[in-house]
């Protein structure tokens, strides 16, 4: 498997960012530049942008509500205008409040939330896995915040889609939490006061558990809808 640290992303400015080129699926590995997984691109500098159309990304997808594009968008000028930007808020409105009034906040900063999302909101994640799937020819980046719960949930129903071992999806995820420093503070944004995080050995089983009862084909309501964006995605990201 290759390191988290060998697909990092240094790109000017970016926070979080990672090719998920190389990671072993049931159709081959994914071939690098094909799709990323990064946070908010609004940190990127005028050279991080310059950088990204290197890495022939073409397409970006925002995972974010419209609260927090409208707090944090890139600079005026900076964004190539040969890269298309599609918004697919993961999260339906009110969903953070919601979660706040149950006092559960907390889980939305880890996989936690996962299985619960998956339960209520299936076709929010399809929607972006057929997104990617669609998108124009050239590398796409998945982006949220902070590139680690929300991207999080969608690159580890890509890559269970496209048959990869949980593993392989578990260390993926861990990386975004094996930092010097929490993606927040690199953010400039203030941590939350939750507490210690869990190993990786217990997130490696609420994602397991997740993605158990909650397979990415069952948010595509039949079986043939399934394989089909299945095996468009394993044409575009591996080759195949």
């Amino acid at each position: 498997m290759i390191a988290a640290s060998e697909r990092a992303l240094t790109w000017d400015g970016l926070v979080n960012g990672r090719d998920l080129g190389g990671l072993a699926t049931a159709h081959g590995p994914v071939l690098p530049g094909r799709l990323l997984r990064t946070a908010s691109v609004h940190t990127l500098t005028a050279r991080g942008w310059e950088q990204l159309l290197s890495h022939g990304v073409s397409t970006i997808i925002d995972l974010r509500h419209q609260w927090e594009i409208d707090r944090a968008t890139p600079e005026r000028g900076l964004v190539p205008g040969s890269v298309h930007r599609q918004v697919h808020p993961l999260e339906p409105p009110g969903y953070v409040e919601e979660w706040v009034a149950r006092g559960q906040q907390w889980k939305l900063r880890t996989p936690r939330f996962y299985a619960e999302f998956l339960e209520d909101h299936p076709t929010r994640v399809a929607a972006v896995l057929t997104a990617i799937a669609d998108a124009p020819p050239g590398g796409v980046v998945v982006h949220c915040q902070g590139g680690r719960d929300r991207a999080g949930l969608v690159v580890a129903m890509v890559l269970r889609l496209l048959g990869a071992d949980l593993d392989v999806i578990t260390a993926d995820h861990w990386a975004s939490y094996d930092r010097d420093e929490p993606i927040e503070v690199a953010l400039g944004e203030q941590v939350a006061p939750d507490g210690p995080l869990p190993d990786r050995a217990s997130y490696a089983a609420v994602i397991a558990d997740a993605l158990g009862r909650f397979p990415p084909e069952g948010c595509f309501g039949d079986e043939a809808t399934a394989a089909n964006i299945r095996l468009r995605l394993a044409t575009r990201l591996c080759g195949a």
